[in-house]
């Protein structure tokens, strides 16, 4: 319905006459129970100027606008937190006294600075985006509640380490009723069972056509190993107007919190302004201990809206899992450094955070940076992630191979190539040492080179780790015999090939030399033809 209220008197309806004043003419849209949700459009229409305001309108000019018509109640919400944007700050070191004891309004001091009197305590912001049908940012006040359960988790080491016990995929909440059951549910065992007064998170949005069905109720009974009854009753999944039925297709997890605590309620907008505009949000606070660092945790938003179809109640949730996250920056370390490359060798990796806490579960990137050659990290070759998160202690080990690498060049900084792992923006490099540890005699043996007796000496070079190493360059020098060529480059077999000449019979000495290893001296003798069979 339009209104004004002009200098002809009062109107309103669908359709309303007012007059100008300095310009400008006013009315006021007031949608009705009858209203359709979504856009409305708007005609203005002005007689265009012929100097006679009595004569109506006579020469029409109209302009047109959209405004959205929406009822402000809760329709959905979405979660998040600072974990989204690694770098805002979201998590809070709690303190013995409040405010903290650290410096407060020092504009040099370092944001980073760890206050002196912690109380072993972190605190993350959690916040709830809440949302009517069309989009809009729900009525300032609506009532947000927040919940979180860490507990059963699978113990470290095994291999259900730090997931939660009572979960699964295959949940099948009753449409408007109170019963959930799962075909391969250990309700009665898994965790040591659950109970009533646990929570049950089922995450509908994670199968189409389900999002209805994202829950956070409380397990009443527990009536077998696949079945229970929890209240209040789930959604009726009727987003479209018909009641659907996916069956036991969802994720779902049961639970308590043992570990952490979050703000039970607040509502919407609370933290704003009076005059601000409402932007739909509540915050909470999810606060844990230092020790659980790392923990699996699962939260939940979730306020009360209306069922299109009946009416009736119908609650809004958003729900999902996460690990208590230790204080920005992390700090990674990647050891041994430098390690011995064209070998399998280990490196352990480990993430601690600002506090020095031990990260575990943090999954690390890797990529390679080599001159030539390749590598691969736990059977992935150039680049992509470690093979498993780092573990409780929040290390990992990452089995590492390279191939290929070129001689390391001299220098104290000198390298065959890198390794760099990285995670939450911070990262760890080893680098690759292929160093020449001493050359040897790979023996000298007889040839008939177009039919000239000849000797070949064969000069094996290698690494510290004992392989051959490759594009090492050797020289050498002769007396009784001649020697070509006067130097020659290890292949891939790490020999490097002489030829020595001289009169048949004749005997003498050669010695090899390759920078920063012993030189050897090799006895050589020029085979004769009858040393050949036939003769040469």
């Amino acid at each position: 319905r339009l209104s004004t209220n002009s200098a002809s008197g009062a109107a309103s309806g669908t359709s309303v006459t007012t007059h100008t004043v300095q310009g400008l003419a006013t009315a006021s849209f007031q949608a009705g129970e009858a209203t359709p949700q979504g856009p409305i459009q708007i005609r203005a229409t002005v007689d265009r100027a012929d100097n006679n305001v009595s004569n109506g309108i006579q020469d029409p000019l109209s302009s047109t606008a959209s405004i959205i018509v929406s009822d402000g109640k809760l329709y959905s919400l979405q979660l998040t937190s600072s974990l989204a944007a690694p770098n805002l700050p979201g998590i809070t070191i709690n303190c013995i006294t409040d405010p903290c004891l650290a410096v407060s309004g020092d504009a040099t001091a370092d944001p980073n600075a760890i206050p002196p009197n912690p109380d072993a305590t972190l605190s993350l912001a959690i916040t709830a985006k809440a949302q009517d049908r069309q989009g809009n940012p729900v009525i300032r006040g609506t009532p947000i509640r927040f919940g979180s359960v860490d507990e059963p988790v699978g113990a470290p080491g095994t291999a259900q380490d730090n997931q939660f016990l009572l979960s699964g995929v295959d949940g099948n909440p009753a449409e408007g009723g109170s019963n959930f059951s799962a075909p391969t549910g250990h309700f009665t065992t898994a965790g040591a069972g659950a109970g009533p007064g646990d929570a049950l998170i089922v995450f509908g949005k994670a199968v189409q056509g389900n999002a209805d069905l994202e829950s956070a109720v409380t397990v009443q009974s527990v009536n077998s190993a696949t079945s229970l009854t929890a209240t209040p009753n789930f959604n009726r999944n009727d987003t479209t107007g018909v009641l659907v039925d996916y069956g036991p297709v969802l994720p779902y997890l049961i639970g308590r919190s043992l570990h952490g605590s979050i703000t039970t309620a607040t509502t919407t907008d609370a933290d704003l302004l009076p005059t601000s505009p409402p932007r739909g949000i509540a915050h909470a606070s999810l606060t844990y201990t230092v020790s659980t660092v790392g923990n699996s945790v699962a939260i939940w938003a979730q306020g009360d809206g209306i069922d299109r179809v009946t009416n009736g109640p119908n609650r809004v949730t958003d729900a999902g899992t996460l690990v208590y996250p230790g204080v920005a920056p992390i700090s990674i370390t990647a050891l041994p450094d430098p390690v011995p490359g064209n070998k399998p060798t280990t490196v352990t990796v480990c993430v601690t955070d600002h506090l020095g806490i031990r990260l575990r579960g943090v999954t690390l990137g890797f990529n390679f940076t080599l001159p030539s050659g390749s590598g691969k990290v736990d059977g992935v070759s150039g680049s992509g992630a470690v093979g498993h998160p780092t573990g409780i202690d929040g290390c990992v080990q990452a089995a590492v191979t390279t191939t290929g690498l070129p001689l390391t060049a001299t220098g104290p900084d000198a390298d065959s190539g890198t390794l760099t792992f990285n995670a939450g923006g911070m990262s760890a490099t080893v680098h690759f040492v292929v160093q020449l540890a001493f050359i040897s005699n790979a023996g000298v043996g007889s040839v008939c080179s177009s039919g000239t007796p000849t000797a070949v000496a064969n000069i094996k070079a290698f690494t510290t780790g004992g392989d051959p190493a490759v594009g090492v360059s050797i020289s050498a020098a002769c007396t009784g015999v001649t020697v070509t060529p006067a130097s020659s480059i290890t292949g891939s077999n790490g020999i490097a090939q002489f030829t020595l000449t001289g009169a048949v019979g004749a005997t003498g000495t050669c010695t090899f030399t390759a920078t920063g290893v012993a030189p050897i001296t090799v006895s050589v003798k020029i085979p004769a033809a009858a040393d050949f069979s036939p003769p040469c």
